[in-house]
Parts: structure tokens; C-alpha cells; sequence
């Protein structure tokens, strides 16, 4: 064995730059890059899928009504309906070759016609189209389409169908059938729970005529006015909204479009205030605080509501009534 074999060589650690890492970190980052790779270009193949879905969604439409003599009603809700029509041929066209100059006068309408309260209104339409009518509940309802022209003979071309808008509170018939057969406090109780709070309101405020006596007087000293184009119940259920603090704005789309344009007007011209119509019902229902006792059966409407009794003014045995919640059947 030589010296040279024998004198291990000394290795000098400073004489190294060593940079410990792991094998597995270069293979991790190369994964990470090519996982980054394949989101992004997933990501973009499924913008891009979903863009020409959309196109497609776009382009894609319903075809055109062939243009025939239509007329067709619907109704969407108690207080909305839409109407659609078309008409084959320019009834000017006709009207100018019996009238002649005369025909420039008459304009194509459709005739709104509410045959429960023989009311008609006026739409200025053109020969093919759609629009919404705003209706009034539980009543009958058929649009003619026609020529009008002022104090001229209506002539009608078209008429629709007829039809039936749904009532906006809950049926005045019982069942007496056993399974079914609840008093009137549990079916309050059933219509609060299930969000039918402007049910429940009118059915615990169900009126009989001393009660419509009294709304017909508490309008009368608001407004001056002794008879109105509405529903008795309803204009009560907008009264005792409105004295309970409600402004008439909340009541929009709660109560008919009628009514509440009427009352606009009506509380506009006279200055009328939340207070002042508290004061009047006042005058005309006994209006009790919370403090007040009451009864068991009255205990479950009072739950209900949470606000004050009211009671009328009678000599029979005093009824008590919740005060109206401000949260209606119909909000969402």
C-alpha cells in the first residue's frame, strides 16, 4: 500500500455550495404548472361552450304568430291580465272605401270591458300586438277590438274570450266536512301561519252592515264623498292600513290599481294624514290598546297581529278585531 493510499483525502464542506432540496419539490412544481395549464384552458373551452349556449339561447325564439283575426285573453293574477291580438287584414283599408275622408277619424282600439261592474275602457292599439290590463278581482272581463272615433258609432271588428279574474281573499263557502271544519279564530290562525296575512286581516274584519255603516261614514268625513266604485271590503282593508301607519306607496300592488288612484287623488286634494284618518275611524270603531283584556278566543287573533283590538260600537256583546299587519298575502 503506498503513502497516498494510506492518507485519506480531507474534504472541506466550505469548499461546497450545497443547496438541499428535495427531488420530489421540482416534480411538485412542474405538477402544479400543468394543473394550472389545464384549468385555465378548461376554464376557457367552458366560457366559451357556455357563450355559444347563450347565442344559441338568443338567436333561438319563438316563431311568429301567423297574422289571422285573434283575440285572446288571460289572466295572470286577481289584478293583472294579458291580452294578445292580431287582425288578418288593415281595417282602414275597408273603412276609406265606405267612409272615404271620414275614416281618418276613427282610430283602432281595444274596448277593456268589465261586465260585473259594466265598466268599458279605451286602449289605442295597433294591428298585432300584446299588453297587460291592470283588472279588478272576482270579476268578469272581455276586450273587443274595434274603430272608434268621438261621437261616433263604436264599430266593432273582434271581440275575445271572457273570463273570470280569481278573488283575492279566501272562499266566503265552509266545508262542514269533519276533517276539515276549523272555527274562525284557528282558520285566522292557518292563514297568518302560512303567509296570508291580508287574509287573515279580512277575515277577522269580516263585515256585516253595521260594520259597512260605519266605513261608508268614517269615507264620508274623510272625503266628502257618500258612494264609491269599490269594494266595501276593500277600501276598509285600505282604510285601516293606512291608520295603522302604513303610507298609501306600501299599499301599491295590494290593493286594485283603481283604488288605489282614487285614493292619491282623493288624499292629495283634502291633505290627509295617517293621524287624521285614525282620528276619524276613531269616531266610528272603539279603538283599544294593548293593555285591554280580552278574552281566550280573542287571544289567538291577538297573538296573531300583535297590535291593537278594535271593537264597533254595538249593543250586542262587543266583537273585538286585530288591527291590520302590515304585511300583506300578496308580498314576497
Amino acid at each position: 500500500m503506498t503513502q497516498e493510499e494510506r492518507n485519506p483525502l480531507h474534504l472541506i464542506l466550505e469548499d461546497f455550495k450545497l443547496h438541499l432540496v428535495s427531488s420530489g419539490e421540482f416534480t411538485r412544481k412542474e405538477n402544479i404548472e400543468l394543473a394550472e395549464q389545464s384549468t385555465l384552458r378548461f376554464a376557457e373551452e367552458s366560457t366559451a361552450h357556455q357563450s355559444e349556449k347563450l347565442d344559441e339561447l338568443e338567436v333561438e325564439q319563438l316563431p311568429p304568430l301567423p297574422m289571422k283575426n285573434r283575440a285572446q285573453l288571460q289572466i295572470q293574477s286577481p289584478y293583472r291580465a294579458r291580452f294578445y291580438w292580431s287582425l288578418r287584414s288593415n281595417p282602414f283599408e275597408i273603412l276609406k272605401k265606405i267612409l272615404g275622408d271620414e275614416a281618418v277619424k276613427y282610430k283602432l282600439v281595444a274596448k277593456l270591458i268589465n261586465q260585473t261592474e259594466n265598466q268599458e275602457f279605451l286602449f289605442p292599439i295597433e294591428i298585432a300586438g300584446s299588453t297587460w290590463f291592470d283588472v279588478e278581482a272576482d270579476s268578469m272581463y272581455r276586450v273587443e277590438i274595434g274603430l272608434f272615433a268621438p261621437n261616433k258609432p263604436f264599430i266593432r271588428l273582434l271581440f275575445s274570450n271572457t273570463v273570470q279574474t280569481p278573488r283575492s281573499k279566501p272562499s266566503p263557502f265552509v266545508d262542514w266536512s269533519p276533517e276539515f271544519l276549523v272555527s274562525n279564530e284557528e282558520f285566522v290562525e292557518i292563514l297568518d301561519a302560512t303567509g296570508f296575512k291580508h287574509d287573515a286581516t279580512e277575515l277577522a274584519l269580516a263585515a256585516d252592515d253595521p260594520e259597512d255603516t260605519a266605513i261608508k261614514n268614517t269615507f264620508f268625513s274623510l272625503f266628502g264623498h257618500h258612494s264609491f266604485p269599490f269594494k266595501i271590503s276593500e277600501l276598509r282593508y285600505a282604510l285601516f292600513a293606512l291608520a295603522s301607519g302604513l303610507s298609501l306607496e306600501d299599499l301599491r300592488g295590494h290593493i286594485s290599481a283603481a283604488l288605489f288612484d282614487f285614493l292619491q287623488r282623493l288624499i292629495t286634494e283634502h291633505q290627509v294624514s295617517s293621524e287624521k284618518i285614525r282620528l276619524k275611524l276613531s269616531e266610528n270603531f272603539i279603538i283599544s290598546d294593548e293593555s285591554d283584556e280580552y278574552n281566550e278566543s280573542d287571544k289567538a287573533i291577538y297573538r296573531t297581529f300583535g297590535a291593537s283590538l278594535i271593537e264597533f260600537h254595538r249593543k250586542k256583546p262587543s266583537r273585538k278585531y286585530p288591527k291590520l299587519s302590515p304585511i300583506s298575502s300578496l308580498r314576497r
